[in-house]
């Protein structure tokens, strides 16, 4: 047997949510796995804390993921202002990014924790309800090949995220230590702190020390600050989703005499 479009049926971008939701699934991506990879690698490096605990700081994010998404899901099935949603989630997603743009050596962990909340309830706001507006603007029988799809399209933009991010800190990092220390501090880092967070970099000299905390700290600003246009980009896409409910309510009602669909399956 063969199938007609075996991968991807081309009438779903006809959708115009539907390809909004796509690009918003990857810039989501991005934002997941992309700049969440290297906060540990701050926390460690910068604030000493040991793998178990940059990981327990993490939660901020994923509390404001949980929360965000336990209100914003009965909002998206009980009104129709499915955009308001996205967009707000959107603009927390921007205002998050920029805010964790400008964590430094001095930054306390309660303030960081603050910033990742609000980068978090961004992330609840669209991660999810982005896959209820891929899933609404299909038929039924296209349901399962649109959310693959989104699915496949958040992973593609996962692997994106966290390559790009990967350059800009490594780029940042090797600039700023080439800059303040000499050749032989150089090895010493290379040699011995190259696990973050690790005894190995109390070992080095005061100096290597302070300028490999430094240039974290600045590969970290960095990153952020490649990230916010992404978010920024994912606000405006937001401004072209349509909501769905609206457009069922204005569509015609069936004939009188010929049954609905639902009951006519039932």
């Amino acid at each position: 047997m063969t199938a007609a479009q075996p991968i991807l049926p081309p009438h779903l971008f006809r959708s115009r949510n539907f390809v909004a939701g796509l690009v918003l699934g990857f810039l989501v991506g991005i934002a997941l796995y992309g700049t969440i990879t290297y906060l540990p690698v701050y926390q460690q490096s910068v604030q000493h804390l040991s793998a178990t605990s940059s990981g327990l700081l993490l939660l901020p994010v994923l509390g404001g993921m949980l929360v965000a998404s336990m209100y914003s899901g009965p909002l998206m099935s009980e009104s129709s202002r499915h955009r308001l949603i996205l967009l707000a989630g959107g603009a927390l997603l921007s205002v998050g990014s920029f805010l964790l743009s400008m964590l430094d050596v001095d930054t306390s962990r309660l303030v960081a924790s603050v910033y990742m909340v609000v980068f978090g309830l961004g992330l609840g706001l669209v991660f999810q309800n982005v896959m209820v507006i891929t899933q609404n603007s299909v038929e039924l029988k296209d349901m399962g090949v649109a959310s693959g799809t989104l699915t496949y399209f958040r992973s593609v933009g996962g692997s994106f995220g966290t390559a790009l991010f990967a350059a800009v800190f490594s780029s940042r990092l090797t600039d700023s230590l080439d800059s303040k220390l000499s050749a032989e501090e150089l090895r010493a880092v290379h040699e011995h702190g190259g696990r973050a967070g690790s005894s190995a970099i109390e070992s080095l000299s005061d100096s290597a020390r302070t300028a490999y905390v430094d240039a974290v700290a600045g590969g970290t600003r960095s990153m952020f600050r490649w990230a916010l246009p992404f978010f920024v980009v994912a606000f405006l896409v937001a401004l072209f989703l349509r909501d769905k409910s609206k457009q069922a309510q204005a569509a015609p009602a069936s004939a009188p005499g010929k049954p609905q669909q639902a009951e006519s399956a039932s």
